[in-house]
């Protein structure tokens, strides 16, 4: 059999392992927090067309596409300048993603009259973006924005 202190040795031991394991993630946790500076904490906010524009990856260095409403700040390698899916930066995307159709035509339209199967692409297409991107804000549509869905098929 084990003797008492041996097993009393590995009980300490187990405790004192996940005792620092735990001290250790805090106080990385924190010191994450510390390290942003305030200039990169972005506040949500609602954005216009407009506005989105200027987080196309060329005038500012932040890449933001917009989702079905949501903001999105994305990565630069997949959505920056000369990057695979430039033609969604800076602009809500949700047509062009429902409809899997790299390009600007349809940027910025309304995207409920999207066909069933096209609504179900961009349903997964806003899951992988939850799952990947932080929201910055939210998309604020004008009047041009319904009229220029309305010229598009479904």
């Amino acid at each position: 059999m084990l003797s008492e202190a041996f097993v009393q040795f590995w009980v300490a031991a187990v405790i004192g392992v996940f005792a620092v394991m735990t001290l250790s993630l805090y106080r990385r946790k924190n010191e994450h927090r510390a390290e942003i500076p305030a200039e990169k904490i972005f506040i949500p906010r609602p954005f216009t067309a407009e506005e989105l524009r200027e987080y196309d990856g060329t005038r500012n260095p932040l890449i933001f596409v917009g989702v079905k409403g949501v903001v999105y700040n994305v990565a630069k390698e997949w959505y920056g300048p000369q990057s695979s899916y430039n033609a969604f930066a800076g602009h809500e995307s949700s047509r062009q993603l429902g409809k899997t159709k790299v390009g600007r035509e349809e940027t910025n339209a309304d995207w409920t009259t999207l066909s069933p199967e096209h609504l179900e692409t961009l349903n997964q297409w806003e899951e992988r973006f939850l799952s990947k991107y932080i929201p910055v804000g939210w998309f604020v549509p004008d009047g041009a924005y319904y009229t220029k869905g309305q010229e598009f098929t479904h």
